[in-house]
């Protein structure tokens, strides 16, 4: 089962092979596709991944800050991108033409820019729950990997994860995707 509808799949055979090149240590390790049995429950999925978030985003900050290695992109005021992002769009107005309404997303983004920027509390981010940093054993959430996008900031963009998953884990977020830590 694929993920996404432009998504290049890649085998059992495929998986061991590159383990086998690139990190013989696990290459004898069973290889489970998570779309083909690896997550029994994507409902529960999800609630584990919301608690891990919720953990991450509670965990105390201990003197670090919005600074340095620790203020990426994520996690910062759309303003902190304002100037980058703005003077892309056209770039893509001459790579797209008329493929895409350039405008209508400039205008969205300017909307973006105008509102108050976001004033809650800022914690610690992982930065990048993309399906590949999430290991699954017995069918549930085991482990979070690869925290090198890790960051300090607002929390919201954490809430991205979930869109890179199946509905259920969508919908197993307290309060939906878009709310699910106020």
């Amino acid at each position: 089962m694929l993920l996404h509808q432009d998504e290049v799949p890649a085998d059992g055979a495929l998986v061991r092979g590159l383990l086998a090149a690139q990190c013989p240590q696990w290459a004898g390790l069973p290889v489970v596709a998570a779309g083909a049995g690896g997550v029994r429950d994507w409902a529960g999925f999800g609630a584990d991944l919301a608690d891990f978030v919720r953990e991450l985003h509670g965990a105390g900050l201990q003197g670090a800050r919005r600074a340095g290695e620790l203020s990426w992109y994520r996690g910062g005021g759309l303003r902190e991108v304002g100037e980058a992002v703005g003077a892309r769009f056209d770039e893509c107005r001459a790579l797209l033409g008329r493929e895409l309404d350039v405008d209508a997303l400039e205008g969205l983004w300017r909307s973006g820019l105008a509102l108050p920027e976001p004033s809650g509390p800022h914690g610690w981010l992982h930065g990048d729950l993309g399906p590949s940093n999430l290991l699954v054993r017995e069918g549930r959430l085991s482990a979070v990997i690869d925290v090198g996008c890790r960051s300090v900031g607002h929390p919201d963009p954490e809430h991205a994860a979930v869109w890179d998953l199946p509905p259920e884990v969508q919908r197993a977020w307290p309060g939906g995707a878009v709310t699910a830590f106020p």
